[in-house]
């Protein structure tokens, strides 16, 4: 066996071994790592020559890592071999590869997304909203999309108006009442330039969402490493805009870099949380300062099965009733970070599907016309307004309404959805009941984004921190009504500024330095955002005439009952391309069978193996390494495939 450390030669002491594990990184996220290697230090000048005069302070002062390349008949591998213990006579080292190496060398456990130069927000040149709505096919790193802060829902950021000529930017409105919008920033409210309606607006005016994909590539150019995302360039998932934005009229230059409108994540949370959104993999090389993209499912299609052919007769298995007791991505439940928004319990309520019985349509179609609003004529001669055309009327005390449906969980078969009615405002009706209004309902498609299982102790679950944006309606009345738009719901930041705290002349007022010593230390600036909300767009108004927004889902329903598809993916968990079992091999995470073979190298963990006629998933081999070279003897993990 060799071992080469630096590029030298290196001896493992006499008479020892060590175990080498290669693990299936779809389980506990490694790859490939030893248990402990030793290396004689005491007449053994070849490891001196090596790790020269280490001493125990070198340790406590950092981790101490070398190139490691360790060779046996046909099997090789390279990695890094981190200093685990230093005496007289020996040095104690762990080798890691893959993703092992990857975090135990990781330099990004203290760089932060939101403290990294990322770029601003432009601020030069005047856009109409058709420029401003511009593709990253076209050239696009950001787009201007309309938007609502859910605290003050409205005042629309991005505001645009329809006419006869298209778009236009909408008429602006400016109290200049800085703190009722932000507390902490600093400045004063910006005043409109734009008083009424106008065809194109200065880009300073406007608040603009990045691609996804353009701040990746930032945040890998602000910590100097080089990338290839050549297949999330190639895929639909380059269309995906980060929703997190800040009203452009906080008159506070920071806030128009894009670092303040991420979360507090290290770089490498970043690129790991947005592994479960995309279903991907970024492998880091810290060595050579470079990040490959591959989507996971691409990944291992193309690794070639292996047969064992040489299984021991010797095997065990393990059989269980608790799913927790497997670490396979596949059998967890992802699942969406919960959010404040208003409609974060209609995105997400496995409970309320799994309890509740649901008329079920054979198309989308069949359910929207069967639901949609018509006007019924009673004996007296008043037109009620329903829903559905067999729609049930029924005088309840007092005179209230209930319709047959309206009541209901709907559920179209052709796009596996669920839908709700849900009351955006009211409407007068001449004559109808007492206070003459009736409830204006719309279809609301439910649970889209729920995990499909509920929430239980039985299994794991696994939280995505990329979540759908909120989009809801605009209605305040049927003359003011813009459709569907995008919500944000974001916290401020801490109050940082000194306050006198009075304005008589002869109070005492302290100078600078002592009203700051006084106040005492403040607290750290918190996130406005603590996930990132995400949405596809590709330039593509979904509704002309209507105010545009980012896709979620490739079921949309307006509000007048009619619906339409879009080309873009969905971010549904429990259903279409992102389901986890359409990208992983399904198993019976209830049975583990532990397998010896012989093998004079070590198989790739990821494939499929076939064993006894059977297939199966591997969860991790082991290998027993001695100065004299591996053994053939290796012992697996598996489980079968379903």
């Amino acid at each position: 066996m060799n071992v080469i450390v630096d590029g030298k030669p290196a001896f493992i002491k006499s008479g020892s071994s060590f175990e080498f594990i290669a693990e299936n990184r779809l389980f506990m996220g490694r790859d490939s790592y030893t248990l402990t290697l030793t290396f004689p230090l005491r007449d053994c000048p070849q490891n001196r020559a090596i790790f020269k005069n280490l001493e125990r302070m070198d340790m406590s002062k950092n981790k101490l890592f070398y190139d490691c390349i360790i060779q046996s008949k046909s099997f090789s591998t390279v990695g890094s071999l981190l200093v685990t213990g230093v005496s007289e006579t020996e040095v104690k080292c762990q080798f890691t590869e893959g993703r092992c190496e990857q975090t135990a060398t990781n330099p990004f456990e203290e760089t932060y997304i939101n403290s990294l130069d990322l770029g601003e927000q432009p601020s030069e040149g005047y856009f109409t909203p058709r420029e401003a709505w511009g593709s990253i096919n076209s050239g696009r790193c950001e787009v201007a999309l309309p938007w609502i802060n859910e605290a003050y829902p409205l005042e629309f950021n991005n505001g645009v108006t329809y006419n006869d000529n298209g778009y236009l930017w909408a008429k602006s409105v400016s109290d200049g009442s800085a703190s009722r919008y932000n507390p902490g920033a600093s400045g004063t409210h910006r005043p409109t330039t734009s008083p009424e309606p106008s065809e194109s607006m200065s880009a300073r005016w406007l608040s603009w969402q990045p691609y996804l994909i353009v701040i990746a590539k930032r945040i890998c150019d602000a910590i100097g490493y080089t990338y290839n995302f050549a297949d999330w360039e190639a895929s639909d998932y380059r269309h995906l805009i980060i929703c997190n934005t800040l009203p452009s009229n906080w008159d506070n230059n920071e806030l128009r870099h894009y670092k303040s409108m991420l979360p507090k994540w290290t770089v490498s949370e970043f690129f790991e949380k947005l592994e479960l959104l995309l279903m991907c993999e970024f492998n880091i090389n810290h060595k050579t300062q470079h990040i490959d993209f591959q989507f996971t499912k691409s990944a291992l299609e193309k690794i070639e099965p292996v047969e064992l052919d040489n299984v021991t007769d010797t095997y065990s298995a393990d059989i269980t009733t608790d799913n927790n007791s497997c670490s396979y991505l596949g059998v967890k439940r992802l699942a969406y970070k919960e959010c404040d928004h208003s409609m974060q319990p209609y995105y997400a309520c496995d409970w309320f599907i799994e309890d509740t019985y649901a008329s079920k349509y054979d198309t989308l179609a069949q359910l929207v016309e069967a639901n949609k609003k018509i006007y019924l004529t009673a004996s007296d001669g008043r037109k009620y307004p329903a829903y559905g055309k067999n729609a049930s009327l029924y005088e309840m005390q007092g005179g209230a309404m209930i319709y047959d449906n309206v009541h209901m969980l709907l559920y179209a078969s052709d796009v596996d959805t669920y839908f709700v009615f849900r009351s955006i405002g009211t409407e007068a009706v001449d004559g109808y009941r007492p206070g003459g209004y009736a409830q204006i309902y719309v279809l609301q498609p439910v649970n889209v984004f729920g995990s499909g299982c509920v929430e239980s102790d039985d299994v794991e679950n696994e939280e995505i921190e990329f979540v759908p944006v909120c989009i809801s309606d605009t209605y305040v009345s049927a003359d003011d009504d813009q459709g569907y738009m995008m919500y944000l719901s974001f916290s401020s930041y801490q109050e940082n500024d000194t306050v006198e705290s009075s304005s008589e002349p002869n109070a005492v007022r302290q100078p600078l330095s002592s009203s700051k010593i006084e106040d005492g230390q403040k607290e750290d600036k918190s996130e406005y955002y603590n996930v990132i909300y995400v949405g596809f767009w590709d330039g593509t108004v979904p509704n002309e005439g209507k105010t545009p927004y980012p896709m979620i889902d490739t079921v949309n329903v307006t509000q007048d009952f009619t619906y339409f598809s879009n080309h873009l993916p969905d971010l549904r968990l429990s259903s279409g391309a992102r389901n986890i079992q359409s990208q992983l091999p399904a198993i019976d995470p209830k049975q583990k069978f532990k397998f010896s073979f012989i093998s004079d190298t070590i198989p790739n963990p990821r494939a499929v193996f076939f064993i006894h006629g059977k297939r199966y998933v591997c969860e991790k081999i082991t290998a027993t390494f001695t100065e004299n070279g591996m053994s053939q003897l290796l012992k697996g993990e598996f489980y079968p495939i379903i």
